[in-house]
């Protein structure tokens, strides 16, 4: 169990509910079943959490069902960032709707605001362009996992945000992990599926640190990994 008020920030993508296969997970729940298993979510980041932000994933019909469970167990809403990713892979025409080639994220917060960081050379737009991992990629740009976000994208998240203890209650492939232990941050990670967990600790192994100008936030030069099952 993390103990309470021991995490500065979230960065975390749930499952969908959408049907994808993560091993051990069931990604296809009853609607009423998926919302009271996303609101035990939701508070127990409330628990973990000092003072600090929330980054998490979502589709675009989640934006009027999940919002109000983060707002029920006490966090205020700050803004609504945008994952472009333009190589999505269904570059067929639509004929019934738009080609959905973004994702939403939504930013939280728990207690006061703190002031965000000057890390260049990321910016600080809310609308986050950063190509989609694919198969035929090399390094770390190659997607290796079911559901994979980009690191470059973590890692201006991450690079912004005040907090040094970093939580994924998803680790999946680990992006968030490498994210965080290349701008030396401390990371917390679970996953159901120990293959998740052993690719992930993988990854984060092959992970270097980077140096930013990060105005304001001093670094230590620390970082672990702990993927554990849920």
């Amino acid at each position: 169990m993390v103990p309470d008020e021991s995490i500065d920030m979230i960065v975390t993508d749930p499952p969908y509910n959408a049907g994808k296969h993560y091993g051990l997970a069931n990604d296809r729940l009853p609607e009423a079943e998926y919302l009271d298993w996303y609101r035990w979510i939701s508070r127990e980041s409330y628990r973990v959490m000092r003072n600090g932000y929330v980054y998490v994933s979502c589709t675009v019909p989640q934006l009027w069902t999940l919002r109000p469970l983060w707002e029920e167990a006490g966090f205020s809403f700050q803004c609504l960032l945008i994952w472009h990713g333009a190589n999505y892979p269904n570059k067929a025409a639509v004929r019934s709707q738009w080609r959905l080639c973004f994702e939403p994220i939504f930013m939280f917060l728990k207690g006061a605001k703190l002031p965000m960081i000057n890390a260049f050379p990321f910016n600080t737009d809310a609308v986050l362009e950063y190509p989609r991992p694919q198969r035929n990629y090399r390094g770390h740009k190659r997607r290796v996992y079911v559901v994979q976000k980009p690191l470059e994208m973590y890692q201006a998240i991450i690079a912004r945000t005040p907090g040094q203890v970093v939580l994924d209650w998803f680790v999946g492939s680990g992006t968030v992990a490498m994210a965080a232990k290349s701008l030396g941050r401390d990371f917390i990670g679970f996953d159901l599926n120990p293959a998740a967990v052993e690719l992930a600790r993988q990854r984060v192994g092959e992970t270097c640190r980077i140096e930013l100008p990060l105005a304001g936030f001093e670094q230590p030069g620390f970082d672990r990994l702990m993927a554990n099952v849920l």
